[in-house]
């Protein structure tokens, strides 16, 4: 997939991408998925501590559902960090997207997600992180039975090489 970045004086960056994807299915129940794929992402960086990162991006993804074999995706938000000290980072993210089923065997269902977080990252050494994180998401959904919020309350703990 053709791309570009762009740099801005320093203080931002951005990064874009388009093309188009096609993913055939080998079970001929399944139609192909296809259509324009693209994404685009800005860091701004006004003060040293603080990075704004809003993003658009779609991609293809695998379903569980009988009878379904997947779905087109086109997210929206913003991802917020700021460097409290060198160690700890405070996060936050805001998201919307939009699931288009392309294969949904009674109807076409599209489902759309709201999503909100909010963490904490204590980077003990450059190379690990812990942290708490709480999310929320709200799906709506075309099909009737299927909307929900949610609410997630994590630990994160990980390693970077």
């Amino acid at each position: 997939i053709p791309g570009i970045s762009i740099d801005v004086g320093g203080l931002t960056t951005a990064e874009l991408f388009a093309g188009y994807l096609q993913q055939n299915y080998v079970d001929s129940r399944f139609r192909t998925l296809q259509g324009a794929q693209f994404g685009a992402t800005a860091y701004w960086n006004p003060v040293k501590e603080l990075w704004v990162s809003p993003y658009i991006k779609r991609t293809v993804n695998e379903t569980a559902y009988v009878g379904d074999s997947g779905y087109l995706n086109t997210a929206f938000g913003l991802n917020v960090n700021y460097n409290v000290r060198p160690n700890i980072r405070l996060n936050g993210l805001g998201d919307y997207s939009i699931a288009d089923y392309q294969n949904f065997s009674s109807s076409n269902r599209l489902d759309q997600y709201v999503t909100f977080a909010a963490g904490v990252m204590y980077l003990p050494m450059r190379e690990f992180f812990v942290g708490p994180q709480y999310q929320y998401v709200y799906r709506t959904s075309n099909q009737p039975g299927l909307d929900y919020g949610q609410n997630v309350i994590m630990l994160r703990l990980g390693a970077r090489l």
